[in-house]
């Protein structure tokens, strides 16, 4: 057995994990893994920051899964392409008996270059009894996001990261990847779980948002672009207050379903208008 079936045996025995459902968030977390290795042998972090939900996720050990891999060029490149870094990761991978499948959708015209990865190998080395008994294995998806035109005033650092060996990630500092998640709460079209409890948990741990960052995504994305405003604490708080309170009953429901689905049920990450109004008085 290789070094990636021992650890996710390893991390699946600590969960009694034995139904197929059960798995996929945590084979999802390896791929991810796997790919940010991948990437940071291909030199990324050389010229680009990670940052959102899955960075929190997986640096800070927050309690709940996450989907995609972002990331933000440090300086302004539009031709920029994955390709390049995904031949890398591919090779690399294939290595740990990984048989990745990748998708290049970066698009010249296109501010946010995409990729995707898909995966099925590593439940097909694990042989799980639902494989042993002839299920079919189900593709772990990763979408791969890239800001090629970034805002100003972001602040990034190394961190060290060690599945499945040690190695060094550039990340946001936690001011900026609160700052990024302020945004999407402020000019998501519409209310995902994960920013609110992404937000809580920046909340419970005292972050204070990076606010010239956070002026900066606005003024170039979103309902606030190209406007004069002063983002402080004050602004900020008073245009959360206004979102939440526009929140009607069936978004509510929406937003603890989506908490719901990436925290395993956990009865404690439930959010009420309230407690979300609490939440902004504490910033």
């Amino acid at each position: 057995m290789n070094i990636i079936a021992e650890e996710l045996k390893k991390r699946l025995s600590v969960f009694d994990i034995i139904a197929k459902e059960d798995t996929q968030d945590e084979l999802r977390e390896i791929t991810q893994e796997l790919i940010l290795l991948g990437l940071s042998k291909a030199g990324i972090f050389n010229k680009a920051s990670f940052h959102g939900g899955t960075a929190l996720r997986l640096l800070y050990k927050t309690k709940r899964y996450s989907e995609d891999l972002d990331f933000v060029l440090d300086e302004t490149d539009q031709s920029f392409t994955w390709k390049p870094y995904l031949d890398k990761v591919i090779e690399f991978v294939n290595e740990y008996g990984c048989k990745f499948e990748m998708s290049d959708k970066s698009k010249a015209e296109n501010t946010v270059k995409k990729a995707f990865i898909k995966d099925s190998s590593i439940e097909q080395m694990m042989n799980f009894s639902w494989s042993i008994k002839g299920g079919t294995p189900e593709k772990v998806n990763i979408k791969l996001e890239i800001d090629s035109n970034p805002p100003l005033y972001s602040e990034s650092e190394i961190k060290k990261y060690n599945f499945p060996c040690e190695y060094e990630i550039k990340i946001h500092k936690l001011s900026s990847l609160f700052a990024g998640k302020c945004h999407a709460l402020l000019c998501r079209e519409y209310n995902k779980g994960r920013d609110w409890f992404d937000f809580k948990w920046y909340v419970e741990n005292r972050v204070e948002p990076n606010y010239k960052y956070l002026k900066a995504m606005l003024e170039q994305q979103g309902q606030y672009k190209n406007g004069l405003i002063e983002v402080n604490k004050i602004w900020l708080c008073d245009k959360l207050k206004e979102r939440i309170e526009n929140i009607e009953k069936n978004d509510l429901e929406e937003i603890n379903k989506d908490i719901k689905m990436f925290t395993k049920n956990n009865p404690d990450s439930i959010l009420s208008k309230q407690i979300m109004l609490n939440l902004v008085s504490n910033i």
